[in-house]
């Protein structure tokens, strides 16, 4: 159960990248484990069937680069209305940064150090490394490759590692690095985003992260993990131009990576600014506030007998 019976490459809406089954969210792990994912999927795309309505942290921008012909648009959308039993769905997003935050909504203590030491770097030139707070399915031997290959590249870099994952770090790394890395367990992550002094940033691409580079406009090296993350790495890459995918997380792999995203940044750059624009500016957020209004409207017109039901997705 699960298990793909399909090898090629898939195009599932008109306009669309084509993904295959690496993309597929529930094949990691074990035999056990992937089953385990599959029915938990499958099980929230049953309970979807009887919603309404779904509020998902997204944005209609991305429509603009899917479908480049206004032909396409309208065969998506007259597909999607043809389907049965599918919920409304209204793109409220970005959710992250919207409004200013004057106390920190992270669970963890955020190491504010870094903010002072990005304070000092050259514009541009540091590295920022984050797996988001899941950082378990990269494992200790993976970690000690990502160290020694952000060692090699000779660059500044910020390293977010929970003080569980040290232990995959090679003898003596962070006195080696001291100089030029910092290694912390929690920090500011938009406020590092938004510094000049970063150039790079080495995501899971988790959808949130994802998001917060954009509006910050940051290039991405992308090294997707679980879920929807190497969807998001798909539109990062090959619809947006704005990152480069590490296909593995190897010393060398490391390197290159880092120095195609720096050769390339002023293509990647030039892009993910008219994004931010896109993001961030008037039209976005009038786009936001419009969806909102439409789904207000709807639920407005429900009746008392005829109990709105609805689903907010967040990733």
């Amino acid at each position: 159960m699960g298990s793909p019976q399909h090898q090629g490459n898939m195009c599932f809406l008109p306009g669309q990248p084509a993904l295959t089954t690496r993309h597929l969210p529930w094949l990691i792990g074990n035999s056990a484990s992937q089953k385990a994912r599959f029915m938990f999927w499958l099980r929230a795309l049953e309970r979807s069937r009887d919603l309404q309505w779904l509020l998902v942290n997204s944005f209609m921008e991305e429509a603009d680069y899917n479908y480049p012909h206004h032909h396409q648009k309208q065969q998506r959308n007259g597909l999607i209305q043809r389907l049965p039993d599918h919920p409304r769905v209204f793109e409220v997003g970005p959710l992250t940064g919207q409004t200013k935050i004057t106390k920190n909504p992270s669970f963890w203590d955020e190491d504010r150090s870094c903010l002072d030491w990005l304070d000092k770097q050259k514009k541009s030139s540091v590295i920022y490394v984050s797996f988001g707070s899941w950082v378990g399915p990269i494992g200790e031997e993976k970690v000690s490759e990502l160290a020694l290959g952000l060692e090699s590249t000779k660059s500044p870099f910020i390293w977010v590692l929970g003080s569980t994952w040290r232990n995959g770090l090679p003898a003596g790394y962070l006195e080696r690095i001291a100089n030029v890395g910092k290694v912390v367990s929690w920090a500011p992550q938009k406020e590092i985003l938004q510094h000049t002094a970063v150039g790079c940033y080495i995501t899971h691409c988790g959808w949130n992260s994802t998001v917060e580079a954009i509006q910050c406009g940051k290039r991405l090296l992308c090294y997707p993990v679980a879920g929807d993350q190497f969807v998001n790495c798909t539109y990062i890459v090959d619809v947006w131009g704005i990152g480069v995918k590490m296909d593995g997380i190897r010393k060398s792999d490391v390197e290159e990576g880092v120095k195609r995203v720096m050769e390339r940044g002023g293509e990647m750059e030039e892009r993910v600014m008219k994004m931010r624009v896109k993001l961030t500016g008037e039209e976005g957020s009038l786009r936001a506030v419009s969806s909102l209004t439409a789904f207000i409207d709807q639920i407005n017109k429900s009746t008392v007998d005829d109990s709105p039901k609805f689903c907010t997705l967040f990733n």
